[in-house]
């Protein structure tokens, strides 16, 4: 998420509720330490076998 105003930031952590929670682990405003240390991808590949499925197929598919 991006906020124009800082202030914007601490309001919607503040007043977030259980909203947030259910849909991210926390939020809180970025620093420059916080790196991300993994990312998840969702994908939807249609009409590929899921014998063929595994890690050389994926790295030929992301990277064609």
């Amino acid at each position: 998420m991006t906020f124009d105003y800082r202030e914007s930031v601490l309001e919607a952590i503040g007043c977030s509720g259980d909203w947030f929670s259910e849909w991210l682990g926390s939020m809180r405003p970025w620093e420059p330490e916080l790196i991300a240390k993994e990312r998840f991808v969702w994908l939807r590949i249609e009409g590929i076998h899921l014998q063929i499925w595994g890690i050389e197929f994926f790295r030929s598919f992301c990277l064609s």
